[in-house]
């Protein structure tokens, strides 16, 4: 978190239905999500639509984006920057990584994270 400048990170699982994020893990200004980012129904909210549309999401004026949800918090947390990645094993999704900054998320950061992901996926029981 601190060599990517997050503010927040969060690690998303697929429940055993398939339609539902189930917050794993979490690291930041905000470790404990509320009900609403704590599970999150597939095509819902940013995070959801990562899982539907099966590619990576990076957004660096949140503040302004329709797809963020809590933007009294992110205002007062002073958010701009969004990127969030699929986790697949094989051919299949079985979760989200997202990470939210305080500055826009710059293309090797992009990289970084996308490279991450990939880890983190594969030692993730799907």
């Amino acid at each position: 978190m601190l060599h990517l400048d997050a503010a927040v990170t969060g690690i998303w699982t697929l429940s055993e239905a398939g339609d539902i994020l189930e917050l794993q893990a979490s690291a930041g200004i905000c470790t404990r999500m509320d009900a609403v980012h704590g599970r999150v129904p597939t095509g819902k909210l940013n995070i959801g639509m990562i899982v539907r549309e099966w590619k990576p999401l990076l957004i660096n004026n949140v503040l302004n984006d329709p797809r963020i949800s809590g933007e009294d918090w992110g205002k007062t947390e002073g958010l701009v920057g969004f990127a969030g990645y699929p986790l697949f094993v094989g051919n299949r999704t079985i979760g989200v990584l997202v990470m939210l900054s305080r500055k826009s998320i710059s293309a090797g950061t992009h990289e970084a994270l996308s490279s991450a992901a990939d880890l983190i996926a594969q030692g993730t029981k799907p």
